[in-house]
Formats: C-alpha cells, sequence, structure tokens
C-alpha cells in the first residue's frame, strides 16, 4: 500500500474499480481542520517546531520551539506521532526537504514542502524564505504567528496505525475555504462512464487512465465506440473523444472539465471549463449539467474543420528544400496566430517548427488537413518536454485546425488570380 504522507505520492491506474480504490483511500485519509494560530495561548506546547535530530533506535525527535527558542525532545509514541516503517519514511523526508512541525491543540502535524506557497501567503512572506531549513526561519514564524491572530484551514492526510495516527500538512487555507473531497470527482466520473451517455457517444466512457498526487487529480474518459461512428460519418480514422476531469483537494486548483480527441495516442484539447471550490458549484448537480452544456455540443466542430482544411492547399509538390522553407515560413506565421510563445518558450517553438517540416515529403502537395493531423498527433511522439509543457502542447495542438492561417493562405491566392477582362 502506497504511503500517502510522502510528498512524491502517486497512484496512477485504468479502469473504474482501481479508480474507486485509490479515490477511495485518498478520501478517507484527508480532511480540513480548522485552527487558531494563537492557541498557545491555552496549549503551552502548541507552535512551531524546527526537526533537529531523529533517533530512530530510541523513537526520538529533536526539535527546537519557535517561540521558546528551546530545544526539546518528543517520543514518537506521543503527540500524534507513530513508530512504525512508514512513519520513518515521513521522518526521514522531513530532515531532508521542510524540517517543520506545527502543533495545534496537542496534535502534532509534520509539514510537506508543497504546503510552502499557501503558508507563506498566510504569513504574508516569500515562499522561498521558508525553504531555508535553519531554526531561525521557524523564530522568524513563531513570531507573526502570535502577533497576527487568525484562523486557518490545514488540510491534512493521516497514517494510522494501531488507532493513532499520524498527520501532514499539505496546504494550508483561510477559514472561508471549502473543502471538497475527491468522492465528488468519483460521482461525475461514474456519470460519464453510464450508460446515460450512450446518447451522446453511443456507448459508456472507460476510464483510460488516472493519476492521483497530493498537487492533482486527473481522470481521462473514453469512449472508444464512438470512434466507428466518427469514422462512417466523417472518414476519419483513429479519432475517439474523450473527456479529462482534473482538481485539487489540496486546493491547489479548481475544477477543470476539458473535451479532447485522441488521434494515435495523442490527446488534443477542443474546449474547457473550470468551476472554483465553492458552494454552489461543488456539487454533482452543477456540475453534470455544465459538462453536458459547454462541452458536449463542441465535439462535432473539430471532425467537421478537418473536413474543410482538405480543400486547401499549403505548400504544392515541389523539392524538399524548397517545400521545407516554404513550410517553415507559414507555421511561423500560424504559431505567432494562436500564441505558441506564450505557452511555450521560443526555443522549444522553433524546434517543433523544424521537426514539422523535416516530417513531410515534399513530392506531393502539402494540405491544411495534412498539416492540422500532424499536429494532432505530436503530444505523443515528440520527446524532451515537461508533463506540464505536454499538457500545454495538447492545448496549443486542439487550436491548429481553427487557425485563420490554415484557410487564409488559400484565399489571398485566389484572391491574387482574379481579374477583370474589358
Amino acid at each position: 500500500m502506497k504511503n500517502l504522507l510522502l510528498d512524491k505520492m502517486s497512484m496512477t491506474g485504468v479502469g473504474m474499480k482501481r479508480l474507486r480504490e485509490a479515490i477511495g483511500l485518498i478520501s478517507g485519509a484527508t480532511e480540513c481542520i480548522p485552527v487558531s494560530t494563537n492557541s498557545a495561548i491555552e496549549h503551552p506546547h502548541d507552535g512551531i517546531y524546527f526537526i533537529e535530530n531523529y533517533d530512530k533506535e530510541n523513537g526520538v525527535l529533536t526539535v527546537i520551539a519557535g517561540a521558546a527558542k528551546q530545544r526539546m525532545n518528543i517520543g514518537t509514541s506521543k503527540n500524534s506521532l507513530i513508530f512504525g516503517e512508514k512513519a520513518d519514511e515521513v521522518i526521514k523526508e522531513a530532515l531532508s526537504t521542510s524540517r517543520m512541525l506545527l502543533c495545534f491543540y496537542g496534535r502534532t502535524y509534520f509539514v510537506s514542502s508543497s504546503a510552502f506557497l499557501t503558508l507563506a501567503q498566510r504569513l504574508d512572506i516569500g515562499a522561498d524564505a521558508l525553504r531555508l531549513t535553519v531554526p531561525e526561519r521557524d523564530f522568524f514564524i513563531a513570531q507573526i504567528m502570535m502577533r497576527n491572530a487568525s484562523i486557518w484551514k490545514l488540510c491534512v492526510r493521516s497514517l494510522a496505525q494501531d488507532e493513532k495516527k499520524m498527520y501532514k500538512v499539505f496546504a494550508v487555507h483561510t477559514d472561508k475555504y471549502e473543502y471538497i473531497s475527491q468522492e465528488l470527482l468519483l460521482e461525475i466520473c461514474e456519470n460519464l462512464c453510464s450508460p446515460d451517455c450512450e446518447k451522446l457517444f453511443n456507448a459508456p466512457g472507460k476510464v483510460k487512465k488516472y493519476e492521483i498526487t497530493h498537487d492533482f487529480t486527473s481522470i481521462m474518459v473514453e469512449y472508444p465506440d464512438a470512434a466507428k461512428e466518427v469514422a462512417e460519418t466523417y472518414g476519419l480514422e483513429d479519432m475517439t473523444p474523450c473527456i479529462r476531469i482534473s482538481t485539487s483537494d489540496t486546493g491547489k486548483a479548481s475544477f477543470v472539465f476539458e473535451a479532447l480527441w485522441k488521434h494515435g495516442k495523442s490527446y488534443s484539447v477542443c474546449d474547457s471549463f473550470s468551476c472554483p471550490h465553492r458552494g454552489e458549484n461543488a456539487n454533482r448537480e452543477t456540475l453534470l449539467p455544465k459538462i453536458s452544456q459547454k462541452l458536449f455540443p463542441n465535439y462535432s466542430k473539430l471532425p467537421e474543420k478537418l473536413l474543410e482544411l482538405m480543400n486547401y492547399e499549403i505548400v504544392p509538390a515541389c523539392k524538399f528544400d524548397t517545400g521545407r522553407e516554404s513550410m517553415i515560413a507559414f507555421l511561423k506565421k500560424m504559431h505567432k496566430e494562436i500564441k505558441f510563445t506564450k505557452m511555450l518558450t521560443k526555443r522549444t517553438e522553433i524546434r517543433i517548427r523544424e521537426l514539422i517540416a523535416d516530417s513531410f515529403d515534399y513530392d506531393t502537395a502539402i494540405s491544411a488537413f495534412d498539416i492540422a493531423m500532424c499536429y494532432l498527433g505530436l503530444p505523443e511522439r515528440i520527446g524532451g518536454l515537461s508533463k506540464s509543457d505536454i499538457t500545454m502542447l495538447e492545448r496549443l495542438c486542439g487550436n491548429v485546425p481553427f487557425a485563420k492561417s490554415m484557410i487564409s493562405e488559400n484565399k489571398e491566392k485566389e484572391e491574387k488570380d482574379i481579374y477583370l477582362t474589358a
């Protein structure tokens, strides 16, 4: 079983059954706990502590209290700490990352380094200051906590053992934050995979893949049987409609719903919308109709546009060097139109231009359709990009077929041929 308290925890898999198990595991270990930053008035040992050392053999943590600036020992059998293999992993990780403990109302919490951004926001300081793993950091934070008393909501996950729990903070929010369990995400996903979706795709969806980390959960639902209908209706092979659902139960992001098309093994985003984690938005009754209204009607736009692009020639048949030069000039203009460099670096944009241009054989004319299909299959084929860059590329590639330059080039050529006779 995964150690849910490690910063780099990740659960991946395929299928609804495994997704239910994974979300059940993460939801059962997560809670949002309100605390007062000046609870030390009633609980003298509350506050922030710097982790100095860990004696594994005797199960003792040596810490330095941020307020009192005194060294003290904490036994792992007390103060909401547990002793065992998984607890050892958490403590060792803390010694190499945050080196921070928080204590509220007598309960001790380890602090993930991924919580630094939201903690810094609550303290009104720069997040980089929290990465200085020295006792002076916690002396400074202790003063702020006492001076600026407020209510925080800690987003924590817990590790249970022998009726005891070990807690770790992954985000620190204001008292207005509303925690939304990932069980809601599961409900929405189950609906998208139910027979109700046959009205749109003629078959229920399937959970093709999911990934759960402390920051994000992403679920890809595909409708493979709909690919047959797309092939019959539009003559387009290997085009599968998909929906990607993403959120964060630690408050790192809103609910994000994306309509995608899968070509080969690549995904391209054709539309999306997001909803914040707030009362009226965070329920099944509100989100499901929004998916139907905002995403479903737009799936036909891409296949219809691809059929249109078959009629437009971008580069006529010519020698390779001539064709490549013309293609690079066209791609430069098209990339600028869809704001490529606002999402990826200039160096990446130039390299993609070159790779696309090199992939064509210019013995025959290259149509706008050929270029569009090349981009739709690009995200899975390209290497050397980070995971976040691939996500950006999926969105950019979904915009390529709709770029005005894909058809305007041809209209300009047509206009040059128009003339008047006497």
